[in-house]
C-alpha cells in the first residue's frame, strides 16, 4: 500500500505537466477531462463578442485494487482560486456488488443538473433554479461521506457533508444530510432529492437551508424529453423553479435522407423553458427563461453548439434587455 500511495502521489504531480502526461496509457493513473471554450454577447451585461475559456476540467483515478480507488478532479482554468479549482478528491470502496462508500469530497446526491459536469449536460450553462439554489455549491460537490448502491433498477444514494459551499470550512454545529433515489427504465425514469441543513446567518446564528425536488425522463436517455422541479427553504424564505426540455436529432428529414448523410444525425436541436420564483410568497418577482441550441457532435469527444437565450422578468419594473447568444467548442479526452 505504501509503495501505490507514493506512486498515485508522483502520477498526480505529473498530471500538472503538459506534455507527456496524458500519454500514460500503461499508467494505474486514469485520466480524463475536457476543454470548453466559449464566444458570447449578453446585452443584460453588455459582453459583446467575448471570447473565453468558460472551464477546463481534469480528473484521475488510481485503482489501488478491485475494491478501492482513489479519485480526484479540478477546474484547471480556477487554479488562482483554492476554493473553487478543487471539485472532488474522496475514496471509493466497494463494499458489496449493491453498496459503496465514498468519503472525502464528493459529488452531492441532488439531481442531474446540478450533479453532473458541464460537458454532460445538453446547454452551457445549468439551469437558473440550480444556479441560484446551489450558488454556494455551483460545482455539485461538498466534503463529507456518501453511501451509494444499485439494487435492480433502483440507484439510491444518501450522503452527510458540511453544507457551507465549496472548500469551506463547517459554519454551524450541525451536518448536511442528503439523498437520492432514482428509479430507470429503457423509456423512463424517474428521481427525487432531499437536502437538509442549515447555514449561518449572523454571529453565533443559523437559518433553515433545505433543497427538495423530482426529476423525470420521457424516452430513451440518448434522445430524451427532461422535466425537473426544485423547492428551497432559505429561512423563511421559500423559492421554486422548474424547467423542460428536449434535444432531438433533426426531424425534417426521411429515413433516406440519413442513410445518404449520415452527418445529419449527430446534429441536435434543443430547447429548453425554465421559471424561476426566487419568494413564492412575493409579488411580481418571476422570471421565465427560453433557451434555443443547435449542438453538433461530429464524434463521441466533441462538441460545438450555438445557442440563444431569452429571459424575462415578471415586473414591468425590472424588464431590462437579457437577450444572450453564445457559440462554444467542447472537447473531452
Amino acid at each position: 500500500m505504501g509503495k501505490r500511495f507514493v506512486s498515485l502521489l508522483f502520477w498526480l504531480c505529473a498530471g500538472a505537466l503538459p506534455a507527456q502526461s496524458f500519454e500514460l496509457s500503461t499508467s494505474p493513473v486514469n485520466w480524463g477531462g475536457h476543454l470548453m471554450i466559449r464566444y458570447g454577447a449578453d446585452q443584460s451585461t453588455g459582453s459583446v463578442d467575448t471570447l473565453s475559456l468558460r472551464q477546463a476540467y481534469l480528473q484521475a483515478s488510481y485503482q489501488f485494487d478491485e475494491r478501492l480507488n482513489a479519485q480526484i478532479g479540478f477546474f484547471a482554468d480556477k487554479f488562482g482560486s483554492a476554493k473553487e479549482a478543487l471539485r472532488t478528491a474522496f475514496l471509493d470502496w466497494r463494499a458489496a456488488s449493491f453498496l459503496r462508500l465514498n468519503a472525502g469530497r464528493i459529488i452531492l446526491p441532488t439531481s442531474r443538473e446540478h450533479a453532473s459536469l458541464l460537458s454532460d449536460l445538453e446547454f452551457i450553462n445549468r439551469s437558473r433554479a440550480v444556479s441560484e439554489l446551489f450558488k454556494n455549491e455551483p460545482a455539485g460537490s461538498d466534503l463529507g461521506l456518501k453511501v451509494l448502491g444499485r439494487v435492480k433498477f433502483f440507484d439510491y444514494a444518501a450522503a452527510m457533508v458540511n453544507g457551507a459551499g465549496d472548500n469551506v470550512a463547517d459554519d454551524t454545529q450541525a451536518k448536511t444530510v442528503a439523498a437520492r433515489l432514482a428509479a430507470n427504465w429503457p423509456e423512463f425514469g424517474l428521481a427525487g432529492y432531499g437536502y437538509f441543513g442549515d447555514q449561518a446567518s449572523g454571529p453565533d446564528q443559523t437559518a433553515v437551508k433545505n433543497r427538495w425536488g423530482g426529476e423525470m425522463r420521457l424516452g430513451p436517455p440518448e434522445f430524451p424529453i427532461r422535466v425537473e422541479y426544485h423547492r428551497g427553504q432559505d429561512g423563511g424564505v421559500h423559492s421554486l423553479g422548474w424547467f423542460i426540455q428536449a434535444e432531438t436529432i433533426l426531424p425534417l428529414f426521411s429515413q433516406e435522407a440519413y442513410e445518404k448523410l449520415a452527418w445529419l444525425r449527430t446534429v441536435r436541436p434543443a430547447l429548453r423553458f425554465e421559471r424561476w420564483d426566487p419568494d413564492i410568497h412575493q409579488q411580481n418577482d418571476k422570471e421565465s427563461v427560453a433557451n434555443y441550441a443547435i449542438n453538433w457532435y461530429p464524434t463521441a469527444s466533441l462538441k460545438i453548439g450555438v445557442e440563444y437565450n431569452d429571459r424575462r422578468e415578471e415586473a414591468q419594473a425590472k424588464q431590462i434587455s437579457n437577450n444572450a447568444f453564445a457559440a462554444h467548442i467542447q472537447a473531452k479526452f
